[in-house]
């Protein structure tokens, strides 16, 4: 027998040759041609391979070691080692080709390959049947969506990324063919054995997409394996119990089971399996497998639709082949019929020697043997079977794995009713109630945590649980709140693939929630709405669902029942994304056909949605990110602090880090002030919007507005000028100083005045001194429009002008929450948090242990002291929220203003745009925008890293936080701490660069360059 290291000498070459190969032909490989459209017949890569290196290891083989190498035996990965030793005689001394991978868990796997292989005198070829990822074999491990729901998504682009996704975690593990994908048309519904594992009922489907995920796999060289030839869809019995009979003519097998066949071998499918099939269109001889027929396998497969591949047999230990194979050499007469690979054959050592005799004989010719055993050597060089496997505890997944889970599902849902566009639901607040179809209350629990997140605090969400018979949704609990509801959602969980269950759908649960629409339909003043979701096969819509998909105003099909899937729905429910799913197959009794679906497009008005996974650490910038805010709270740089990034829309990182005080976590609730951001967030989006409705001009002196600074210096000031810090204003006064001056006696620990202002609890002033702070502006040094200093006394000043306009001695405030706040949904985003409804004081980071002005710990009002002086409202600062609020707000920003639906800043009049740019780009040493901060135009300096694009804005504030938003990148991006707790000379956090160390390795793992 060879020894191993001739075979890696011959992959070596192999290995060098393709690679130059590769980079011969990488301009036209993207895609090969089209992926649907194939312009030329492809032959399977393997045999691309020099016969002449794979001759020499054919040459030194004897004939029985030829035939080992046809034969595959099935091996278990479990913990118990107890029964490997079997197959590893047969490896070490019989010469075996291969094994299959059954059950068992991934490091025991890598385990047991890395065993069986060193065995092996030739490297073995490793299968399994992964038809969904690994998890349909290993525990432990993902299980990526069913084929039906990839038919849902019809998208051959990302079948094929799920493709080379599930090809990468096989090579991980030590498998180099997968016994995928499966390419029968499932035209009948009560398939047992199909079903869920098919693309669907549209040949040209099931060939496109089938096709697309065999080139997925071979990109990565692992041989995939069309299955189950010459069609398993039409058929109503399994051929593990029995051999089903495939009834159609010659003219519908090529129309319809053999066509999906057709495009694969056309587009260089590596292999094919051959199913255990009673097909009398092809074959007359009585209950003959099509596994033993010569006419279905040489004759059809080989010679009328030239496959050259590799053809495995299906398990010979299956009764559609052990029961109906007869008393015949069935090893030799599956060779006979054209299979190259016999797949659970039995006792290897007598199948060789059944072979051998027929050998002998003369009933088979050596060089069929020699051929096949040819083939096999060839897809062993070319699926580079003897690479090592990783390391213990590397991770099998490849790097999209869970992004192309995600998309998929989101892309298959399927919504097949929407009345009055139910969905998206664009609202700000509401009151929601979910009824979930299930016994467990975990089932659903996933749904109703990812609703609620993603919503946001301004909705109140309800969950009940009602068995899956729906008995329990007579609770007087659920029935209140199903009727105080503005939107009831039914979940149908805890489903099954199973058609003789009904995919675990229960009747009296249908009949229950039918009445239960019908009842609130019956309610003239009754204005819920209803959407049903079901997670199941959408076999199970049948006429026992007519009245539910008449009267509710949506219906989602789902088709996976998992956390996933889960918050997907919710996504497309809450608008967070859209879908172009469409049914893959026609239900029985159904007026859905194949294709319906209705497509929802969510762009530029989405809402901000929450990836879980990501959130949860799996993003590739997580781990640093938690790293650089550690190091921080190592070196007391912050009390703790919030970090979010929004990447394309959705959430990719939420960390909630130490404390607010030294006791009191940080949670997703915690509130922050955010001191200038106040500038941006409040102040300069109200002027936006006034200038679109011609209600202010930026370009107009600051006179035209405050007509007492009609005969000063300071009145020839323009807002823009103002806006962008160029107006010669003075940078700030300290007021609280003058109210410190015992003379004056201006502070009272009670109120002292017909008109007070309330500073902090305990703390007054008249507002009469509120005039004084604007006489201190008014007297304050100015220099020379044109020079760059950066100014608060700007923003006193246009809020001054927008409490006159308003009348009113807080406008920011009302005008702010009114126009934007409220109507996007911010809950915890607004000035004075603790007079809002809900808003907690062990909600609020405190912000400074002040001894001088307020003498307390400031907590729940303002940090700054000016604003404070206010009543907590300015210009320049005062505004709270928390995180994620403040990143629904950047994704607004990003949105060109639109979020929910609506233009809060009109897109076509590029106001956000003109605002967001520099405001005096010939100016050598002006970065900022109007109100907005934008990078520094010397590297290594200024509010971002060096890696943040030239057209991103933003702002920082006092108090240590930061609002970030990249219009190059998708990218929005907010941290928000109270480093000036208990000291406001802690200046830790902008000497470590924490702000900007987040943000610079988040734009390395975007590829972003140094601007």
């Amino acid at each position: 027998m060879t020894s191993k290291p001739l075979f890696r000498e011959i992959l070596s070459i192999f290995t060098f040759s393709l690679a130059l190969a590769g980079c011969a032909q990488q301009e036209n490989s993207s895609l090969n041609e089209h992926l649907l459209g194939i312009d030329k017949v492809e032959e399977p890569e393997f045999l691309s391979i020099r016969t002449e290196w794979v001759d020499s290891i054919l040459d030194t083989l004897t004939m029985e070691e030829q035939v080992a190498q046809l034969l595959m035996v099935p091996v278990y990965s479990r913990s118990d080692t107890s029964g490997w030793s079997e197959a590893e005689s047969w490896v070490r001394d019989l010469g075996l080709g291969g094994v299959i991978c059954m059950q068992g868990g991934p490091e025991n796997q890598r385990n047991r390959i890395t065993r069986l292989q060193d065995l092996s005198a030739i490297p073995l070829m490793v299968a399994s049947d992964a038809e969904w990822g690994l998890g349909m074999r290993l525990d432990s491990t993902r299980s990526f969506p069913r084929a039906l729901t990839l038919g849902a998504t019809g998208d051959a682009d990302l079948v094929r990324r799920f493709g080379r996704a599930v090809g990468i975690s096989l090579r991980n593990t030590g498998i180099t063919v997968n016994f995928a994908p499966v390419v029968d048309v499932n035209s009948n519904s009560i398939n047992p054995v199909i079903g869920s594992r098919s693309f669907g009922e549209n040949v040209q489907l099931v060939g496109e997409l089938g096709l697309a995920y065999s080139r997925g796999l071979q990109d990565v060289n692992v041989l995939a394996t069309a299955k189950h030839f010459p069609g398993h869809g039409d058929s109503d019995s399994d051929s593990h119990k029995t051999l089903p009979r495939i009834s159609g003519d010659r003219a519908r097998l090529d129309s319809v089971e053999l066509a999906p066949f057709r495009v694969l071998i056309d587009g260089g499918v590596g292999a094919i399996m051959v199913a255990h099939l009673d097909v009398p269109a092809l074959d007359s001889t009585d209950s003959q497998p099509s596994t033993l027929s010569p006419a279905i396998v040489d004759t059809l497969l080989r010679q009328e639709l030239g496959f050259r591949g590799l053809a495995f047999t299906d398990a010979l230990s299956m009764k559609g082949f052990a029961d109906f194979a007869g008393d015949r050499p069935r090893a030799r007469d599956a060779l006979l019929a054209g299979n190259d690979i016999l797949l659970f054959p039995g006792d290897p050592i007598e199948v060789i020697s059944e072979i051998i005799e027929s050998l002998k004989n003369g009933s088979i010719d050596s060089s069929l043997v020699t051929e096949k055993c040819r083939r096999v050597l060839m897809a062993k060089v070319w699926t580079k079977a003897d690479e090592e496997l990783p390391p213990y505890g590397t991770p099998w997944d490849a790097a999209e794995a869970e992004d192309v889970h995600r998309e998929i599902l989101q892309a298959s849902l399927t919504l097949l009713t929407n009345k009055n566009e139910v969905i998206p639901m664009l609202e700000a607040e509401g009151k929601i109630a979910v009824i979930n179809i299930a016994n467990k209350t975990a089932s659903s629990s996933k749904f109703t945590e990812h609703l609620s997140k993603t919503l946001g605090r301004s909705f109140k969400v309800s969950s009940f649980t009602v068995g899956k018979d729906g008995s329990g949704w007579g609770r007087t609990e659920v029935q209140l709140a199903c009727e105080d509801a503005d939107l009831v959602l039914v979940n149908f969980l805890e489903t099954s693939n199973r058609p003789s269950k009904n995919y675990g759908v229960f009747r009296n649960a249908l009949d229950e929630c039918s009445t239960r629409i019908l009842k609130s339909k019956a309610d003239s003043l009754n204005g819920t709405k209803w959407i049903v979701n079901l997670f199941a096969n959408p076999y199970v819509i049948d006429e026992n669902w007519a009245r539910i998909i008449e009267n509710a105003e949506g219906f989602v099909l789902a088709y996976q029942d998992d956390y996933r899937t889960q918050e997907a729905v919710v996504d497309l429910i809450c608008g967070v994304h859209g879908t172009k799913g469409t049914l893959p197959v026609t239900p029985s009794d159904s007026s859905f056909k194949q294709g319906c679906g209705i497509i929802v497009d969510n762009q530029n008005s989405s809402r901000l949605g929450f990836n879980t996974s990501a959130c949860g650490g799996a993003w590739g910038p997580s781990s640093k990110i938690d790293s650089i805010v550690e190091i921080a709270l190592d070196a007391e740089a912050f009390p703790g602090c919030r970090v979010m990034v929004a990447y394309k829309g959705v959430v990719m990182h939420d960390g909630s880090y130490g404390t607010t005080d030294g006791k009191v976590k940080v949670t997703e609730k915690t509130v922050y002030d955010l001191a200038s951001i106040t500038k941006v967030a409040a102040t300069t989006l109200c002027l936006m919007r006034l200038e679109e409705t011609g209600n202010f001009d930026l370009d107009s002196p600051i006179s035209k507005y405050l007509h007492e600074l009609d005969t000063l210096e300071l009145g020839t000031r323009t807002f823009r000028q103002i806006l962008s810090h160029q107006s010669g204003l003075y940078p700030w006064i300290p007021f609280y100083l003058e109210t410190l001056s015992d003379s004056l006696d201006l502070l009272s620990d009670i109120p002292l005045c017909d008109n007070n202002i309330c500073i902090n609890p305990n703390l007054f002033i008249c507002e009469e001194f509120v005039d004084t702070m604007y006489l201190r502006i008014l007297e304050a040094e100015i220099r020379p429009a044109g020079e760059y200093r950066y100014s608060d006394l700007g923003y006193y000043l246009i809020n001054k002008m927008l409490n006159e306009t308003y009348r009113t001695s807080k406008a920011i405030d009302s005008i702010s929450s009114s126009w934007f706040y409220n109507p996007m949904g911010l809950y915890s985003m607004g000035f004075n948090p603790l007079e809002r409804p809900g808003m907690m004081l062990y909600d609020i980071a405190p912000t400074e242990q002040d001894d001088i002005f307020r003498k307390c710990t400031v907590q729940g009002h303002v940090h700054d002291p000016g604003a404070a002086l206010l009543g907590g409202v300015c210009g320049h600062a005062g505004l709270f929220s928390d995180a994620n609020d403040l990143a629904r707000l950047g994704q607004m920003l990003l949105n060109n203003g639109t979020y929910l639906g609506i233009d809060f800043l009109d897109p076509e009049k590029s106001t956000l745009e003109s605002w967001t740019a520099r405001a005096y780009p010939e100016e050598d040493s002006n970065r900022r925008g109007i109100g907005f901060d934008k990078p520094a135009l010397e590297l290594d300096s200024g509010p971002t890293c060096d890696r943040a694009s030239a057209s991103s804005f933003g702002h920082s504030g006092f108090t240590g936080t930061l609002l970030w938003v990249d219009p190059d990148y998708d990218l929005v991006y907010v941290f928000l701490s109270n480093r000036t707790y208990p000291d406001a000379e802690n200046h830790k956090l902008i000497t470590l660069n924490v702000r900007t160390e987040i943000q610079r390795v988040v734009m390395e793992h975007l590829n972003a360059p140094i601007r």
